[in-house]
């Protein structure tokens, strides 16, 4: 068999944008609210040997979500079902829908994003069958790179109802779609605090549907004699750092590992002496990130001798969607993130990263 030309593969490039503000505006907000499926988050105190509970255990409670096994994605457009988590009358909320076990660049995949669009990214052969075009309530992607069409399905829009053409088309031609059932991870977020958010589970149990509550996992660890970037680092120095030491990369190679043929100078540093570091991982919607933003906010703001705190958020590698709600451009490799660097100051630098 002969080696493929590997030097013609084109090599995808990720782009990093950074940028500043203060820490009390609206576009740290801003960033959290076009980015709604996250995965995982990091978070760096330097200087800091214990946190206080209310952030330690920021996400301890009221932060289950759940995953239902094998839900047909025909699902998501019973009229039933819009009505309770969807557009719920008069009580707001915000429903957060992934599909997992997927492999966005070969299979199908789907997503309920929380402006209530319903996304579904499909190879060509299953949109074919799927015999959906766009209309008044679908507008119609084709990723030609990626051989992949994503439908985006408003299903807030009025005219997205039975009865209309639109809506009864979708419903019968996704119902016919046997093999388009997939396993889902969703959190519900009502805005009242009289509705429960597992009653979108029970919908789904009663509805014969395996339905399993799912937990968000930490990891933490303190490390001591850590050195850090000095003050007016560049942006980019401290990013590098904050990656280097979320990873465990050490200052200086310790012996076990001086097998090493290269080692990363770095900067000049200060000791701060120890760090906390934290990491949970699961479903996070925009809704529970921005509760932790404002508890760091509040902390750094009181806490003014603390150099800086560092908070990384990471998406999906394979949802359908990423920034802003846009097509996913996954083909090789996802790394849709983004990265907050706090200061005392009121300042904060922000890393965008994007494929």
């Amino acid at each position: 068999m002969l080696a493929p030309d590997i030097c013609n593969f084109k090599l995808k490039h990720t782009h990093n944008t950074f940028s500043k503000c203060v820490l009390n505006g609206d576009q740290l907000d801003d960033i959290m609210a076009k980015h709604s499926f996250n995965h995982c988050v990091c978070a760096v105190f330097p200087d800091t040997l214990n946190l206080p509970a209310d952030l330690n255990e920021c996400f301890s409670s009221d932060t289950e979500y759940y995953k239902v096994s094998n839900l047909p994605v025909s699902e998501f457009v019973d009229n039933v079902f819009i009505e309770a988590f969807v557009k719920r009358g008069n009580i707001q909320g915000e429903l957060t829908a992934l599909s997992i076990d997927t492999l966005l660049d070969i299979d199908d995949c789907a997503a309920v994003t929380p402006k209530g669009f319903l996304v579904l990214s499909l190879n060509n052969d299953t949109f074919l069958k799927l015999g959906v075009d766009k209309g008044p309530s679908v507008a119609l992607i084709r990723q030609k790179a990626a051989n992949k069409i994503q439908l985006h399905i408003n299903l807030k829009n009025t005219c997205f109802k039975p009865g209309r053409k639109n809506y009864d088309r979708i419903q019968n031609q996704l119902k016919k779609m046997n093999h388009l059932s997939m396993n889902f991870v969703f959190s519900w977020e009502p805005d009242s605090a009289n509705v429960c958010p597992s009653s979108i589970a029970a919908y789904f149990h009663k509805r014969g549907y395996l339905v399993e509550e799912c937990y968000l996992s930490k990891a933490s660890r303190v490390d001591y004699n850590v050195k850090i970037p000095p003050k007016g680092a560049d942006p980019e120095e401290l990013f590098e750092w904050f990656g280097l030491h979320a990873l465990g990369a050490r200052e200086h190679p310790d012996p076990v590992h001086h097998e090493f043929l290269s080692t990363y100078p770095g900067m000049d540093m200060d000791n701060v002496g120890q760090v906390v570091y934290v990491q949970w991982t699961g479903l996070f919607t925009t809704r529970k990130l921005e509760k932790l933003l404002n508890k760091l906010r509040k902390y750094i703001t009181d806490r003014q001798s603390i150099p800086f705190i560092g908070l990384h958020v990471q998406g999906f590698d394979d949802a359908p969607v990423s920034w802003d709600n846009k097509a996913n451009r996954y083909l090789t490799y996802s790394d849709n993130s983004y990265s907050y660097i706090l200061f005392p100051t009121g300042n904060v630098n922000i890393m965008k990263t994007f494929v």
